[in-house]
């Protein structure tokens, strides 16, 4: 049982997170009639609206926390991007609230620069570089979460390779209109999505308020079995204009989450459904404000340059 406790513990990783006993009664997907014409309607608007918006964030910054409060110390990620190039630095945050910067990562140019403070190196290498590292941290994307289709960390520039696909278009349907929580909502449903952390395909309904015609304040994943596995809810909108749109972003988020990549064996045998609830926050998201330097990493913070292709090191002068 103290292993079991320990998995879902570190599964969790967010700021807070609130355990529910085994529920055989999840939330299971409905079926819903709608007329053709109508959905074609609604569905088309949807992705306009959507469209637009990432069509008008030309860059993309924000601060994600990891282990926060819970744990004594956590880890901090810096976050930046622009056309198909990014930037980013991973932060240890110790006891004393003190930082110190593990690495320093920058993809541009189809260059691939690591710097390593404490070593003081800089190593280049050509392609991009994979982001196993930032994918353990969430993304204020993770409300258009509907848009991963492709197995790759969400990040600005997925988004928007997604929602122009022309397969999208074929995966998306419209619902209902449905009064949940007090607020009016239209619902689409989203097929294939893939969810990164739990590595399979589920089925995204998108709640879309009135008032947001591009974002959900909610949304509910199913998987094939047709269970509600997962639960996002944007608990504190923020926004950005983007042109003559809105970016809309969670400052604040709930996310409920009832299944987990691989086996859970309980104290009873193997449990396929352990609801939890985890809530997390962004003290930082900005758009449309950085240039190309922004991305560079400073050759001065290293003592020399190791290039991982050809095994050469480059001193470089002070």
């Amino acid at each position: 049982m103290k292993i079991f406790i320990i998995f879902l513990f570190l599964t969790a990783g967010s700021l807070g997170t609130t355990f529910a006993q085994v529920d055989d009664s999840l939330e299971r997907l409905k079926d819903f009639n709608v007329s053709a014409s109508k959905n074609e309607v609604r569905k088309k608007a949807l992705i306009e609206s959507i469209s637009k918006v990432m069509e008008n964030v030309k860059s993309f910054e924000y601060i994600s926390e990891r282990n926060k409060p819970a744990d004594i110390v956590y880890e901090k990620l810096l976050w930046k991007e622009m056309d198909s190039y990014f930037y980013y630095e991973i932060v240890f945050i110790n006891r004393n609230e003190s930082s110190v910067i593990q690495r320093s990562v920058s993809f541009i140019e189809n260059q691939t620069f690591t710097l390593f403070p404490s070593e003081r190196e800089l190593h280049s290498k050509k392609g991009k570089t994979t982001l196993s590292s930032v994918e353990v941290f969430p993304t204020p994307l993770m409300a258009y979460s509907f848009l991963s289709t492709k197995g790759f960390y969400l990040t600005l520039e997925n988004a928007r390779e997604s929602i122009v696909d022309a397969t999208f278009s074929n995966r998306i349907f419209y619902q209902r209109e449905e009064l949940l929580d007090g607020n009016d909502y239209s619902v689409f449903r989203i097929l294939s999505v893939y969810d990164f952390e739990l590595r399979e395909y589920l089925t995204h309904e998108i709640y879309i308020a009135k008032t947001m015609a591009s974002y959900p304040l909610i949304w509910k994943a199913y998987d094939s079995e047709n269970v509600m596995v997962k639960r996002f809810d944007s608990v504190e909108t923020g926004s950005h204009a983007a042109g003559s749109a809105l970016f809309h972003y969670p400052k604040k988020y709930s996310l409920w989450q009832s299944k987990y990549r691989g086996k859970i064996t309980g104290p009873k045998g193997v449990v396929k459904y352990f609801p939890f609830k985890s809530s997390g926050l962004f003290p930082r998201v900005l758009i449309n404000h950085l240039d190309a330097t922004d991305l560079y990493i400073d050759p001065m913070l290293a003592d020399y340059i190791f290039d991982v292709d050809t095994g050469k090191i480059i001193k470089i002068p002070k």
